[in-house]
């Protein structure tokens, strides 16, 4: 596997695989080739890991991890806690592409095949749910999610250590601004990074499974929307305090 291909950018293939874009788009995405796609993919299916597997074991560093939950089980209590990362759509995907007909006739389905735009949702969860969504046609940068922060999340925020006061998010490129975290830190806030390789300490990856889960439960619905950006809030909308009190339940934030 090249090595200018770090852990994190090979893990966003599998989010974006199982978020069910193609394997062009995701190439595209990400500006790598379809055949490096491919191999990510392929280890991962096989090991599930997306590093060498004989490798992982080594590079994966436990003490970081280790340090990590001493730290959230010192320090922080799950009310505390708000997780934050983005997830991409593309909108061919948020139809289904298969039919029904009858018995020994081939299924049709016409579809406009016009490059599929991409969607991002962006939201904020915490026991109470989902407190914060943005949902835009395009890529995340590091600006929109410096706004989401500021305009969305930020003002239901709390000095430390009360409710919602600890940002936590994974170490991609756009989550690293310096002035993004000593505003919050000067609020009072603090914000806390996950360890490399532990994409199952970020909870809303959970809430995002549950999202694609009714997206494929009600096709119907997504496919008749003319509004995207709608469809995709309303399957947000989804997720219940209940849901988010179960994601947490099920995690390490006990």
């Amino acid at each position: 596997m090249p090595k200018e291909f770090s852990v994190d950018l090979r893990w966003r293939v599998v989010y974006l695989y199982y978020d069910d874009l193609s394997t062009v788009d995701i190439a595209n995405t990400l500006h790598m080739s379809k055949s490096i796609v491919n191999k990510i993919i392929k280890r991962y299916n096989r090991w599930v890991c997306v590093e060498n597997p004989f490798k992982a074991a080594l590079e994966r560093n436990e003490i970081i991890r280790a340090h990590y939950l001493a730290t959230i089980g010192e320090h922080y209590t799950r009310n505390q806690l708000i997780f934050l990362n983005e997830s991409a759509k593309v909108e061919r995907s948020l139809t289904r592409l298969y039919g029904y007909s009858p018995k020994n006739i081939r299924a049709q389905k016409k579809v406009a095949f016009i490059r599929g735009k991409r969607y991002t949702i962006l939201p904020a969860l915490t026991l109470e749910g989902f407190v914060a969504v943005d949902i835009f046609e395009g890529s995340c940068d590091r600006k929109k999610f410096v706004d989401f922060v500021l305009d969305q999340v930020v003002p239901i925020m709390n000095p430390y250590p009360g409710d919602n006061s600890v940002i936590v998010m994974d170490n991609a490129k756009i989550h690293h601004d310096n002035e993004l975290v000593v505003l919050l830190e000067e609020l009072g806030c603090r914000v806390v990074f996950l360890p490399p390789y532990s994409p199952n300490y970020n909870t809303i990856e959970t809430a995002f499974s549950t999202i694609k889960s009714w997206i494929r439960h009600n096709h119907d619905f997504m496919e008749a929307c003319n509004d995207p950006v709608y469809a995709l809030l309303v399957a947000c909308s989804q997720i219940t305090p209940q849901m988010a009190q179960s994601y947490f339940d099920a995690s390490i934030y006990v």
